[in-house]
C-alpha cells in the first residue's frame, strides 16, 4: 500500500484503517480460491504463511511457487480485527487458456 493510498483511505470515512503495511483486495474473482476462503473487498493481507508482505507481487511469487491444493495461510485485516483465512491454492484459469489459444 502506497503512502497516498494509505492517506487517502484515512481521510474516508466509510474505511477504517489501521494498518500501515499490506495489500489492499481490490477484487476478488467469483468462484475463486480467494472468494471460496472468504476474502473480500476491502481486506487488507497483511501477512501469508506468516510473514509480512507489503505489495502484491510478495503474495503472487508465493503464490506461483505453490502446487495446486495446497493451503495458505493469510492473515487479513478487516474492520480494525485481524484474522485467518486458508486458501487452497487452485488451477489458475488464465494459463490454461492462454496454452489453449497457442494451441
Amino acid at each position: 500500500m502506497t503512502p497516498e493510498l494509505r492517506e487517502q483511505l484515512k481521510n474516508n470515512q466509510n474505511f477504517d484503517l489501521s494498518v500501515d503495511k499490506g495489500v489492499l483486495v481490490g477484487k476478488v474473482v467469483q468462484n475463486s480460491p480467494a472468494e471460496l476462503a472468504g476474502i473480500q473487498v476491502g481486506d487488507i493481507i497483511v501477512a501469508l504463511n506468516g510473514k509480512a508482505v507489503t505489495e502484491a507481487n510478495d503474495i503472487t511469487a508465493e503464490v506461483a511457487k505453490s502446487q495446486i491444493g495446497e493451503e495458505l495461510t493469510l492473515t487479513l485485516q478487516r474492520a480494525q480485527q485481524n484474522q485467518k483465512v486458508v486458501v487452497r491454492v487452485g488451477a489458475n484459469p488464465g494459463a490454461s487458456n492462454l496454452q489453449q489459444n497457442n494451441n
